[in-house]
């Protein structure tokens, strides 16, 4: 009966713990976490990205490379509409009624040759403004910070470095604009 007593109460004890609201988003790479930061060696990317964040700006962070076609034609795909949404935005400023949020891409290549990655973009019209190379491919510190393995993935992140959404298509982002 003793024990009986005590293992209700550890369950009671559990539950109420489990019920707890977080009080602040940590870091991590689920929806609601906050996006780990990053360095790379590229300094175009550092800046675009502390810009893109002062701006209030959402950041599509998309991770990709040559040799990997589903996410290739991903990011690719997921250029355009950040274009045709910015050329909305553009136009709703004109009329005095602008969009809620602006959204920006930042596209990291893991490509080990500059040559392949600088004809990808050609071939993709990425601008190269939106894309960044990592040079050292799958052996740059951001790949494994965001746990990256075949098969890339993106993140949509708000001002406040929250993820929004992960893996996200062309059609989705435009249900968050």
């Amino acid at each position: 009966m003793k024990n009986v007593k005590w293992l209700l109460i550890f369950l009671l004890v559990c539950t109420l713990t489990s019920f707890g609201s977080k009080d602040s988003p940590v870091e991590g790479l689920r929806v609601g976490d906050i996006a780990p930061n990053f360095m790379l060696k590229a300094a175009q990317a550092n800046n675009k990205l502390s810009s893109m964040k002062k701006n209030n700006n959402l950041i599509l962070l998309s991770f990709w490379a040559s040799y990997d076609a589903p996410s290739r034609a991903l990011n690719a795909r997921l250029g355009q509409m950040i274009h045709k949404i910015q050329n909305q935005s553009n136009i709703e400023k004109e009329t005095k009624n602008e969009s809620e949020h602006q959204i920006e891409l930042l596209s990291i290549s893991f490509d080990t040759s500059k040559a392949v990655y600088s004809e990808t973009l050609k071939m993709d019209q990425i601008t190269s403004h939106e894309s960044v190379l990592a040079f050292r491919g799958n052996s740059e510190p951001i790949f494994k910070r965001y746990k990256l393995q075949k098969g890339f993935t993106n993140y949509l992140i708000d001002a406040n470095g929250v993820i929004v959404a992960k893996n996200i298509t062309a059609k989705e982002l435009e249900s968050y604009i």
